[in-house]
This record gives structure tokens, C-alpha cells and sequence, in this order.
């Protein structure tokens, strides 16, 4: 039987691998883990949060996959799960350099907030 994959960890490696100049797309895995952390588990357990990464990931990178830059392709592959070994060395590198890694950070900037109103992006 394969384990879940916890929603937690999936947005933690997809936030990982967001390049810093795309602001949006960051606020926004911020704010959906940010929520993440103060949810009630029968919510972290049911599909809402899958339903809104995978809204925020539409949204976000284009269709065509063979288009997709290659951060843009690693997001939509740890998305789909195709590659299992991968996602968990890519969360142990993430859990390895933790005290380096800015991106563990949820608090929204100011900039963030706004870009996040301005484009009304609900979690």
C-alpha cells in the first residue's frame, strides 16, 4: 500500500522550487500554507487543500507541458506524484537545509498581501 503524500509537504516542495521573481505564485503557496498550518485536521485530511493548490497551479503555469520551463515542470510532476523517490529526496534536502531555506518562512510581505488582494486569490 502506498502512504499519502501529506498536502503540507507537497506545497512545501513545490514553494521550494518557485523562483523568487515570481511573486504571485509565491504569495500564494504561502498563503495556502500558511492556512495550512492553522486548519483543523479533518480539513487538512479531506481535498480542500488539494483542490486549492491545484487551482493555484493552474492558474499559475501554463498547459502545455512540453512549453513548461524546467521549475515549472518539476512543480507539475511533484503535483501529478511521478516520481515518488524524488519527492522524498527532494523533502529531505528541503528538511536537511532549513536554517538556509527562506522559503519555510509563510508570513506574507506587505507586497504579498497586496498582490494578493489585488488579484483576489482566496484561500
Amino acid at each position: 500500500m502506498v502512504s499519502k503524500r501529506s498536502i503540507s509537504d507537497v506545497c512545501k516542495i513545490i514553494h521550494y522550487y518557485i523562483p523568487n521573481e515570481e511573486i504571485l505564485f509565491n504569495a500564494c503557496l504561502k498563503n495556502i500554507r500558511s492556512s495550512i498550518e492553522h486548519a483543523a485536521p479533518e480539513l487538512i485530511k479531506s481535498t480542500h487543500y488539494w483542490i486549492k493548490l491545484s487551482d493555484i497551479i493552474n492558474n499559475s503555469i501554463p498547459k502545455n507541458y512540453e512549453d513548461l520551463n524546467e521549475w515549472e515542470k518539476n512543480i507539475v510532476d511533484i503535483l501529478m506524484d511521478k516520481d515518488r523517490s524524488k519527492f522524498i529526496d527532494d523533502l529531505k534536502n528541503i528538511e536537511k537545509n532549513s536554517s538556509d531555506n527562506k522559503k519555510l518562512n509563510t508570513n506574507l510581505s506587505k507586497e504579498e498581501m497586496t498582490l494578493l488582494m489585488i488579484n483576489s486569490v482566496r484561500i
